[in-house]
C-alpha cells in the first residue's frame, strides 16, 4: 500500500449525443486524500494546461510504451494514490492491447466551456467537483451553448499535484465505476479537447477536461 496523497476525482461524464437526443449518463464516486479547504483566489496555470495536452497526446500516440514509460515508475511511487490490484491489471491490460489513437487538437469552445465549469466549481460550489454548475446548467447544456455536438468531461482537484500525476491518476481510476476518465483519454472517437487548470496559493489545483468528438 502506497502513501496517501491529496487528491480527488470524479467520474467522468460519459459520451452524449446533442443531435440524437440519447440521454446523458454518468456513474460518479470520489476519492478524498486530505484535499484543502481552502478557497482563496485562484489563477490559471497555462504551463500545466500546455503540459497535460501533450501528454495526453503522447499517451494516445503510443498507449503501450506510455505505460511502460510512465505507469509503471509511477504505481511505485509514494506520491501515487492508493490503487488496487484489480484496478492496475484492467489498466495494464486495457493500455498494452490499446492501438494507437488519433491526436487530440487544441478546441478553443471546449477551452472556454472548461473554464466556465472551473471557474463555478471554486467560486460558487466551495470547490467540489460536479459536472453541473452552481445555476443548474448541465454538462449538456454547457456543450449544446458551445455548438459542440457531442462530447465528455474529466473534472480533478488536489494539493501539489504534476500533469504527469493528474493524468497518471485519470487513468488508474481508482473507486470510479466503468473507469470513465480512462476511458475518455482512450476514446479513439475523440478529436479535440480543451484542458483548464485552475491554481490557488497554497498549490490545489481544480482541473476541467473536455473532449470534444470527430466532426
Amino acid at each position: 500500500m502506497h502513501k496517501q496523497s491529496a487528491a480527488w476525482l470524479v467520474g467522468a461524464m460519459g459520451i452524449f449525443w446533442i443531435l440524437t437526443g440519447t440521454p446523458l449518463t454518468a456513474g460518479q464516486a470520489t476519492v478524498k486524500h486530505g484535499v484543502s479547504d481552502s478557497l482563496e483566489e485562484t489563477t490559471r496555470d497555462e504551463a500545466m494546461e500546455q503540459a497535460l495536452w501533450e501528454l495526453v497526446n503522447q499517451l494516445r500516440a503510443n498507449p503501450a510504451r506510455f505505460y511502460h514509460q510512465v505507469i509503471e515508475p509511477y504505481l511505485h511511487t509514494e506520491t501515487a494514490i492508493h490503487f488496487s490490484s484489480h484496478t492496475v491489471h484492467s489498466l495494464r491490460k486495457e493500455m498494452l492491447q490499446s492501438p494507437p489513437l488519433p491526436t487530440l487538437q487544441s478546441e478553443e469552445r471546449l477551452r472556454q466551456t472548461a473554464l466556465l465549469l472551473a471557474k463555478d466549481l471554486v467560486a460558487h460550489q466551495q470547490g467540489r467537483l460536479s459536472h453541473t454548475m452552481s445555476n443548474g446548467t448541465s454538462f449538456a447544456q454547457r456543450f449544446r451553448a458551445a455548438g459542440m455536438g457531442c462530447g465528455a468531461e474529466n473534472l480533478y482537484t488536489g494539493l501539489h499535484r504534476t500533469a504527469e500525476q493528474v493524468l497518471a491518476d485519470w487513468l488508474i481510476d481508482e473507486g470510479v465505476p466503468g473507469y470513465g476518465h480512462r476511458h475518455n483519454l482512450l476514446n479513439p472517437q475523440y478529436r479535440s479537447t480543451g484542458i483548464v487548470v485552475l491554481r490557488n496559493r497554497k498549490g490545489q489545483i481544480w482541473v476541467v477536461q473536455d473532449f470534444g468528438c470527430m466532426p
